[in-house]
């Protein structure tokens, strides 16, 4: 394809979908970044969604489009870190206002038909006081033709993300008001909404099914604990948890917590839409009566929703199984991690 020549390309960027590139506008003397369309017929799909997004939506908590055309899109370069390159401590206050201003610019997206359908750490930028939602390549509108939406029945996503409506093609913007959700009880407790639960699960299963040799205990230990974490990647339990899990609470996690955000949280991650809170609108104001102690930290944990991936799902995946430990100790071979310790067997 062809730029117009008032741009030079300087860098090729990771962590998007499609090619992004730093590059530097002759125009304006100033840097830039680029999306460009790829070689693959698909590749059309999410520059196309989000060229018609974002030079729609105004906002000052979603990005800019500084320039587009049929096979480019042109946004300010924005000098600061993801939530996902984040790690240092924040403050409770901090926090409370990084997930506000998020469910702003979802109020900003929804006020005109898009629902983003990929609200996670990568896909929010910071820079100083401000947050800025990215990447709408995934976003969708009821005005969208049907030349823009995959005809075998996929559907694309971050599942660890993902609400159960949106497994079956259903999202709409108490979608995006979940995965706000999980964004924020992880920024908050640093771990899996469903990480309690999906370990009460395991530790049922274990006692039911002695012959598997492992001793209930084993899961409150250190290797315990690892084989938990590791469990969860597993695609089926990831979906089985979002279907079925109940959260924890994130006052059971750290009690210095304020109960209120606990509540605004568990209530924005309900599994049935009609009982979650019903916009991003009311996100934002449910949080705005929250107690914000600027004293309090909470530890940013990257961790395994930070680094969670969107991944096409085909139709008609078994979800029945939990991973045997066997299973486990494959997935960790193959991410080339330490082989977490055989549990011992019960007496």
């Amino acid at each position: 394809m062809t730029l117009p020549l008032r741009y030079e390309i300087r860098d090729r960027l990771g962590g998007t979908a499609q090619g992004a590139y730093l590059a530097y506008d002759k125009k304006t003397n100033a840097r830039c970044v680029i999306k460009m369309q790829g070689d693959e017929v698909h590749d059309v799909f999410p520059l196309e969604r989000e060229r018609r997004a974002l030079t729609t939506i105004d906002s000052e908590r979603v990005v800019k489009v500084l320039d587009a055309g049929p096979e480019y899109i042109v946004f300010p370069f924005i000098s600061g870190k993801t939530l996902y390159e984040s790690s240092d401590p924040l403050p409770l206050f901090e926090g409370i206002s990084i997930v506000q201003k998020i469910a702003e610019g979802l109020v900003d997206t929804h006020a005109h038909g898009f629902v983003h359908r990929d609200v996670k750490p990568a896909n929010v930028m910071r820079t100083g006081d401000d947050v800025v939602l990215l990447d709408y390549g995934l976003c969708d509108h009821p005005d969208f033709p049907s030349w823009m939406t995959p005809q075998d029945d996929s559907v694309f996503g971050t599942p660890l993300y993902m609400s159960s409506e949106a497994f079956a093609g259903n999202a709409d913007a108490r979608s995006d008001v979940y995965s706000l959700g999980v964004l924020a009880h992880g920024l908050f407790t640093g771990q899996d909404p469903y990480r309690g639960w999906f370990r009460e699960q395991l530790r049922e299963m274990v006692r039911r099914n002695p012959s598997r040799g492992i001793d209930p205990a084993f899961l409150d230990g250190p290797d315990g604990s690892a084989y938990v974490d590791l469990a969860m990647q597993s695609m089926s339990n990831t979906i089985r948890t979002r279907l079925h899990g109940k959260a924890t609470p994130l006052t059971d996690i750290d009690p210095s917590i304020p109960v209120e955000l606990s509540d605004v949280v568990l209530h924005a991650l309900q599994t049935k839409p009609e009982d979650r809170l019903s916009s991003a609108q009311e996100f934002v104001t449910t949080l705005r009566a929250v107690p914000r102690e600027r004293k309090a930290y909470i530890a940013v944990n990257k961790g395994a929703l930070a680094k969670a991936e969107t991944v096409q799902l085909l139709p008609d995946r078994d979800l029945s199984q939990y991973p045997t430990f066997e299973e486990a100790r494959r997935l960790i071979e193959e991410q080339n991690k330490p082989v977490i310790s055989r549990p011992r067997r019960a007496a």
